[in-house]
């Protein structure tokens, strides 16, 4: 096992980085969960074949190995206890006249602890144009024109380069000078127009030919989509239970259907359970009463039907429920400063799946917007109020263990 402090990559890419600095496949690097590229981030992996010795203090652009010692197992998706976060936040008094920013930041945070974090899907979930859930609902409805679109044309403002010279040339209709311009890590795209080029007019069999590990993130990016609808109507009141809720107890993925939610308030107060939404799919434990009608009223405005999870192919989901809400552990503020001015460090850890973005979103008001850089290159969290917080990421997995 080896722990790498990354900044500025994804984990996809760290990995890639290392195999090739080892002289392994990147096959042989086992991982728990991905790390955030727009984070200073510390994670565990294991690399199969190597010795420790030959992968101590190895550095390559953007990551550094901080040490490596033998392990039994290869780390799988899922081992992952959870992870811990340490983030500045700056600004907090700008524009306040009673200078109260850092103790209204310590009661937010406290509020947090006390009621637990929305689990909403991030925007990484979304891919980089945010529109992998749309793309998902496409297949799944059989609108593979749109899909196809979607996939390699509709050129927007997150385009850039090359990208944006194939988009363009797709939605010209110019395919061959579409195919030539995407760059060799857009394989599906890429397939795509090679197919049509090849005058394939079965745009179904051309789309759910594609790689299945893609297909499987387009449907659950659709999936998730639908679970933050279901979570943004029961916000804020995520700790609330209502007549017919699907709960999950805070120590298992387990649980139970709640006929009359007055009957079990009290232990969503004392956080021993949560009510969860819906990863729709064929085997999804569905809700009863109130619960079932407001999620059956987010199927319905999203034209999709559970049916459509259940199909079998690439596209076929089980389906699971999600807690709307997690705990928010071992959770600080300090104040300090530097040579940027003053700060407030905040320190939690949030259990796996949970976004540190959720926690900021609530911590302020939910005007955070993007990573953007300071004048000395420090990637920062931009804000709509000229705020901004700069952040760092550990992960806490281990292999053969997972909580």
């Amino acid at each position: 096992m080896v722990e790498i402090a990354k900044r500025g990559i994804s984990t996809h890419e760290a990995i890639q980085r290392l195999a090739r600095a080892a002289g392994v496949r990147p096959s042989a690097i086992g991982h728990a969960g991905l790390k955030d590229a727009r984070a200073v981030a510390v994670q565990r992996l294991t690399v199969a074949g190597v010795e420790p010795r030959r992968l101590e203090g190895l550095e390559q652009p953007g990551l550094v190995v901080s040490w490596a010692r033998r392990t039994r197992a290869k780390l799988q998706p899922g081992q992952t206890r959870g992870n811990r976060f340490e983030l500045v936040v700056r600004g907090l008094d700008e524009g306040d006249a009673e200078g109260d920013g850092l103790a209204r930041l310590e009661a937010g945070l406290a509020e947090l602890a006390r009621r637990g974090v929305p689990g909403w899907f991030g925007a990484q979930r979304f891919g980089h144009r945010g529109d992998s859930g749309r793309i998902g609902a496409a297949l799944f409805t059989e609108r593979y024109d749109d899909a196809v679109d979607m996939i390699c044309g509709r050129p927007g403002p997150h385009d850039h380069g090359r990208v944006l010279e194939a988009r363009e040339a797709f939605a010209a209709g110019d395919l061959k000078g579409a195919e030539r311009a995407w760059p060799r890590s857009y394989r599906d795209a890429r397939a795509v127009c090679r197919a049509l080029l090849r005058g394939e007019r079965d745009l179904g069999r051309v789309l759910l030919g594609l790689d299945r590990k893609t297909l499987r993130l387009f449907a659950s990016a659709a999936q998730s989509e639908l679970f933050n609808a279901v979570l943004a109507r029961r916000m804020p009141d995520v700790d609330r239970l209502i007549d017919g809720d699907v709960v999950r107890f805070a120590t298992s993925n387990s649980g139970f259907v709640v006929e009359r939610a007055a009957d079990e308030q009290h232990r969503a107060d004392a956080f021993e359970l949560s009510p969860s939404g819906p990863m729709f799919g064929a085997k999804e434990q569905r809700p009863v009463g109130a619960a079932l009608e407001l999620e059956e009223a987010v199927l319905d405005a999203s034209g999709l039907e559970r049916e459509d999870f259940a199909r079998r192919g690439p596209l076929y989901c089980a389906g699971t429920r999600r807690p709307l809400r997690f705990m928010v552990e071992d959770a600080q503020v300090e104040a300090g400063a530097d040579d940027l001015g003053r700060f407030a460090r905040l320190t939690f850890a949030l259990g796996p799946g949970v976004y540190a973005t959720s926690v900021l979103d609530e911590l302020s008001g939910g005007d955070l917007v993007e990573v953007e850089r300071d004048d000395q290159g420090r990637e920062i969290l931009g804000r709509t109020s000229d705020r901004s917080m700069d952040g760092h990421d550990r992960d806490a997995s281990e292999a053969g263990t997972a909580r």
